[in-house]
């Protein structure tokens, strides 16, 4: 891919690698680059599957149709935020605009960072969770 290695890290926050199970797309983020130059993940990869190298979306339009989505303005908002989309978030000055779009749906929204999310017994990298509380 033409990185150099001691780039590798900020490589993936904005191209994370994505493996489809079932048909879902899960992402799994490099913890950390070893001495001898493997690479740690949060998560195993599934043996003999694809891996792919991801790019990220809009995200203006990815809160507007989690937002439709949504189909109501709940009364709270709880958002758990990975730590990997916070610093990419944080990089690219995207914290505002994602804030100002939570504030469509609601003005009362309190979250947190996390290290990643677990879903039927798999962790993911690089997501954002939101509860609608009515």
């Amino acid at each position: 891919m033409g990185i150099p290695l001691y780039d590798l890290h900020d490589a993936f926050i904005s191209h994370p690698l994505g493996q489809k199970i079932d048909g879902e797309l899960f992402i799994n983020s490099p913890q950390k680059i070893n001495h001898d130059h493997s690479i740690t993940f949060y998560s195993e990869f599934i043996p003999n599957k694809f891996i792919d190298v991801l790019g990220l979306g809009d995200t203006k339009q990815i809160m507007a149709e989690t937002r439709e989505k949504m189909g109501m303005k709940p009364s709270t908002l709880l958002s758990i935020n990975c730590v990997l989309r916070d610093l990419y978030f944080k990089k690219h000055g995207k914290w505002r605009e994602v804030f100002a779009s939570l504030d469509e749906l609601n003005g009362k929204e309190a979250g947190y960072v996390s290290a990643g999310e677990q879903y039927n017994f798999d962790h993911c990298n690089q997501t954002m969770v939101l509860l609608g509380i009515e």
